[in-house]
């Protein structure tokens, strides 16, 4: 699957609020009304974006086809 988007990682400033790719070009900056406790921990989710895309897309393709990953955690182990 290609992406569109800044490939990661993605690092949280969180004392800015600023969400930085690794060459340090801006991805985002978040607001908070409920103080900066909210807007770190919101920075810090929007950071975490590529890695959970990277995990979902894992997720969709074992469930589209379960067959192609069967034994993969067993690395060789028969079952009984």
């Amino acid at each position: 699957m290609k992406t569109k988007h800044t490939p990661g990682p993605w690092n949280p400033s969180v004392e800015t609020g600023f969400v930085y790719s690794v060459h340090h070009c801006l991805i985002a900056e978040v607001y908070s009304g409920d103080g900066h406790g909210q807007q770190s921990a919101n920075a810090r989710l929007i950071a975490a974006a590529p890695e959970l895309l990277e995990v979902l897309i894992a997720i969709n393709d074992y469930v589209s086809n379960p067959i192609a990953f069967s034994g993969s955690a067993d690395k060789g182990e028969e079952r009984e």
